[in-house]
């Protein structure tokens, strides 16, 4: 093969490379945005359609300190788990969902159950969806803020791991509130009064 051809060939199999990876970012949304600690918990990946063109996959990367990662069957689509090896007890890695169309203007959610970390943490979620002429897009989070531009989503959704029965402890501990000293005085005052006032009426 000369030169010139190589060259050529090089170029064309760039360009179907960019053609069907691009940078642009899909607002995928992850749900709910925050769980308590070592909760088993069911997460909605809502995913719209925001092409002309329908999309027809989507590929869920797994963050590791996931365990029992387990998707929701979905009718009209095919769901594929990756592991690290092919272990039944292998941690989950991907979710890939494939098979299924989400046509123009339309969205979809996917489910899966997890259980999150024991300890406090913020669970980082990147998503890949893919649209029927071929476009690879990155998923991100509406709500989200990226730290180098505040103005912009963050490349990737978060869901904290809060230490929710802590601050139920901390609220049991909470001693009552002290009467405040000169609203009883008064009111023990009142009542001595009107308890005088009836005898004296008695008296009568």
């Amino acid at each position: 093969m000369s030169l010139k051809k190589f060259s050529v060939s090089i170029l064309a199999s760039l360009s179907i490379l960019f053609a069907t990876f691009t940078p642009v970012l899909a607002h995928v949304v992850i749900s709910p945005n925050q769980v308590g600690v070592a909760k088993f918990q069911t997460f909605t990946v809502s995913v719209p359609t925001e092409k002309e063109t329908p999309t027809i996959g989507l590929r869920l990367l797994v963050p590791a300190d996931l365990k029992s990662v387990t998707p929701n069957a979905k009718q009209g689509w095919n769901i594929e788990i990756k592991r690290v090896n092919d272990s039944k007890n292998a941690v989950v890695t991907e979710i890939v969902w494939t098979g299924g169309v989400i046509p123009q203007g339309q969205r979809d959610d996917f489910y899966f159950n997890a259980q999150v970390p024991s300890k406090e943490t913020v669970i980082k979620w990147k998503s890949y969806q893919t649209y029927e002429d071929g476009t690879i897009v990155e998923g991100i989070h509406e709500a989200g803020k990226n730290p180098e531009d505040e103005n912009a989503p963050a490349p990737y959704s978060t869901t904290k791991v809060v230490d929710d029965l802590a601050k139920s402890k901390e609220i049991d501990k909470t001693p009552p509130a002290v009467p405040n000293n000169l609203s009883l005085v008064l009111s023990l005052a009142a009542l001595g009064l009107a308890a005088y006032t009836f005898i004296s009426m008695r008296k009568k």
